[in-house]
């Protein structure tokens, strides 16, 4: 890495444009194809980012890997850490980007680097911007998780986003942090909560934009009924949760509290 590229990643005076954060646990297979083709395509369309890495207690080399790329690659950031969940691997992600906006993914072979350019696109008259996946192929409990956590969404928030979870979003840093900061350190579900928090603090500036399905490249547990089913009541259980802390709290999200921080 180049003297320039290290001041610039070290100075906090001069925050990228962009942070990527991905989160990863055993995906040796193909993190650095994964790695390298989001590279080539946020420098040639955003030029001034971060890749903020986090290995969350990989077992099967993936760190070595991520070890050497960021010593061959400029603006890679690798955070290694303990096996956590996911949800607290991506809120410490999130905490540690500092990107104008950050931009969520996973490198499961989901989402390719192309399907970001809408999102950036979209970025000046949106605060959070989720994917929606398009044709979708997964089984009948993926999909039925996804109902069940859409209703509890509209019952609780009137958050109509068909798919509020999904993790590829590009969100603004300044309406993202606010919310973050509400949510108690363990919570799980970070990103439904962000999205739901978000969606009311900013009506009308917080949408879906579609995803090309595809089918994940890293060897995962398919969903089966009784997970889908115990992950559908979990979600919605800590929707309602949030729904009561908020209202209880009285620190209800407005258009004129959020206002003032882009001021």
């Amino acid at each position: 890495m180049n003297l320039e590229a290290q001041t610039k990643l070290a100075s906090p005076s001069q925050p990228p444009a962009l942070s990527l954060v991905m989160p990863c646990y055993n995906e040796a297979s193909h993190i650095e194809e994964t790695i390298r083709k989001w590279h080539q395509l946020l420098t040639e369309e955003v030029k001034d980012f971060e890749i903020i890495v986090l290995n969350d207690g990989s077992m099967d080399g993936c760190g070595r890997i991520l070890d050497r790329i960021r010593t061959e690659m400029d603006h890679i950031r690798v955070i290694h850490q303990l096996r956590n969940r996911h949800g607290l691997t991506v809120r410490r992600g999130y905490e540690l980007a500092r990107g104008q906006y950050i931009l969520q993914v996973d490198p499961n072979g989901c989402y390719d680097p192309s399907d970001f350019l809408p999102f950036w696109n979209a970025r000046s008259e949106n605060e959070l911007i989720v994917g929606k996946r398009t044709h979708r192929l997964d089984s009948f409990f993926s999909r039925f998780f996804s109902k069940v956590v859409r209703r509890g969404a509209i019952l609780f928030f009137k958050c109509p986003l068909e798919e509020p979870y999904l993790s590829f979003r590009l969100a603004r840093k300044s309406a993202l942090l606010p919310a973050l900061k509400q949510l108690p350190p363990d919570w799980e579900w970070v990103n439904l909560a962000l999205t739901l928090m978000t969606h009311k603090a900013f009506p009308g500036r917080v949408r879906e934009l579609p995803l090309p399905f595809r089918f994940r490249v890293s060897a995962t547990r398919r969903a089966r009924g009784g997970w889908s089913l115990g992950k559908s009541l979990s979600a919605v259980w800590h929707i309602g949760i949030l729904r009561l802390k908020i209202t209880r709290s009285g620190r209800r999200f407005t258009t004129r509290q959020t206002q003032s921080i882009h001021s």
